[in-house]
């Protein structure tokens, strides 16, 4: 009760205790329920426990045998702000208080309006993982889901686009087809996985700073090393990646020293095998399936003239004549560039979307490479 005069009666209070007298002299002892509900604390009027506090009241109609029961019920449950909301409604003679639905309908304007600045479609818009746990963002991204009225892609669509971007980068492979449970599902083990591989990885470093001594290093032969812009340059224009001439190519490059009789490389005891990604190719409203090599050393964006007959692609001049060589200086499939492809839609996922200009390599039957 609140504070005031002692000698005035709260009118509340004989509200509540009066329709109690009447409920227990009107109704036949009930059967006990097969599971009974603990009464929930007092309500005192906040928008975050609005709706939980209504919700657990509707579990209970059984209970009352009329409207006025039923406010007398929730009004027993106020306290500050909210109780004396509902003393100021009862002196006034508000018919809110006569039936149930005008009171429920009056109690939400009050207490259940948020005044918040931004709406639940603003929230669920800007909500990010940060470095919250994902099973915290996720069940954050759930309580805002249920209210938003927004349709499945839209609710997938918006928990990557908040994902952290090491997990958001794992996600890429996978397409928005598979529903949202299962995209939640994938993206709370790309998580584990993440977290496993970084306590591995710590476990390693405190592992290595325990030896005496480093380990000697290889020798390595031709130390000189061009830079990444030179590198590009003498791809382009056909010069000699050791001597920097015309005419031939590094092996054959004649001031180029003789390899040694003993090989200095170390081999590693494993070998990557190439990662290939699933993607889409678009053209003129046509789409194709292709498989994807990503290699950030790459000098551009390739695919083999095969795989452009298969897409039934047009194909348009260069202007410019490219001779393209692995690494090791040996031809790429026919090792001249000549044409190139028109403007394409590349897409890898739900969250990855670009457009861009594949160069043909000719005579080769390889899977498109981007650089």
């Amino acid at each position: 009760m609140e504070a005031g005069d002692p000698t005035t009666p709260d009118p509340v209070t004989e509200l509540v205790s009066s329709l109690r007298a009447d409920l227990q002299s009107s109704l036949t002892p009930a059967t006990p329920s097969a599971c009974p509900m603990v009464i929930t604390a007092a309500y005192s009027g906040e928008v975050s426990e609005c709706q939980g506090f209504l919700m657990y009241f509707e579990k209970l109609p059984h209970q009352f045998s009329g409207d006025c029961a039923k406010i007398a019920f929730i009004i027993s449950l106020l306290s500050g702000k909210a109780r004396r909301w509902a003393k100021s409604m009862w002196t006034s003679g508000s018919p809110a208080m006569q039936s149930l639905d005008p009171f429920l309908v009056h109690f939400k304007d009050v207490f259940g309006t948020s005044t918040s600045a931004l709406s639940v479609p603003d929230k669920l818009f800007s909500l990010q993982q940060a470095n919250r746990a994902i099973h915290d963002y996720t069940l954050h991204f759930r309580m805002l889901a249920a209210s938003s009225g927004w349709n499945e892609v839209a609710l997938l669509l918006a928990y990557g686009r908040g994902l952290n971007l090491k997990i958001r980068q794992q996600m890429a492979i996978y397409d928005d087809s598979m529903g949202l449970e299962l995209f939640i599902l994938k993206a709370q083990h790309i998580s584990q996985h993440l977290f496993t591989v970084s306590i591995e990885e710590g476990i390693s470093s405190d592992t290595s700073s325990f030896c005496s001594s480093p380990a000697p290093e290889l020798m390595q032969m031709d130390q000189y090393r061009l830079s990444a812009d030179e590198r590009q340059r003498h791809l382009h224009q056909g010069l000699c990646l050791y001597c920097g001439e015309n005419y031939y190519l590094l092996q054959t490059c004649p001031a180029r020293p003789p390899r040694p009789t003993v090989s200095t490389i170390h081999i590693s005891s494993t070998i990557a095998t190439p990662r290939y990604h699933d993607a889409v190719l678009i053209h003129a409203s046509r789409s194709f399936s292709v498989k994807v090599l990503f290699d950030s050393g790459s000098s551009g964006n390739f695919i083999s003239s095969h795989q452009l007959s298969t897409c039934k692609v047009p194909r348009q001049r260069n202007p410019t004549q490219y001779r393209i060589t692995t690494i090791q200086g040996k031809p790429l499939g026919k090792g001249l560039v000549q044409w190139k492809t028109p403007e394409l839609t590349l897409q890898i996922g739900c969250l990855h979307e670009e457009m861009l200009s594949l160069l043909v390599l000719e005579e080769s039957a390889g899977t498109p490479l981007a650089g």
